[in-house]
């Protein structure tokens, strides 16, 4: 039991004692960065107004660009999901209602590249 509480100080030790030489931050936003912006996460929009008691004593709300894709980027859906079956949505036979998979599954887009493990 000692030997496996020392494997674990010294795992965790090891782990911080790497982490402080690898500039890891607490998603900061970067200065001078405006968009379009090309990597997540986004830099946190500052409101630069005056906000007073009522909105009659505030700046008008000055709102961010909106983050567009390049030219010519490809459209890419990322779909990550957690504790999902082979057969969970209608689409693939499942019980769980997915129209919007199912629209997209009659247009020839049907989701089948997935990795699962057993349990």
């Amino acid at each position: 039991m000692t030997s496996l509480r020392s494997a674990r100080m010294l795992l965790g030790a090891s782990c911080m004692f790497a982490l402080q030489f690898h500039g890891v931050s607490a998603q900061e936003g970067r200065p001078g960065v405006t968009a379009p912006q090309l990597s997540l996460p986004y830099a946190e929009q500052k409101y630069r107004g005056d906000v007073g008691t009522t909105y009659l004593d505030s700046d008008p709300a000055q709102f961010p660009l909106q983050v567009a894709a390049p030219e010519g980027a490809p459209n890419v859906l990322v779909v990550m999901l957690d504790d999902v079956g082979f057969g969970q949505f209608s689409v693939s036979g499942g019980g769980v209602p997915s129209p919007h998979m199912e629209a997209l599954a009659e247009d020839g887009y049907l989701f089948t590249r997935f990795h699962t493990t057993a349990v």
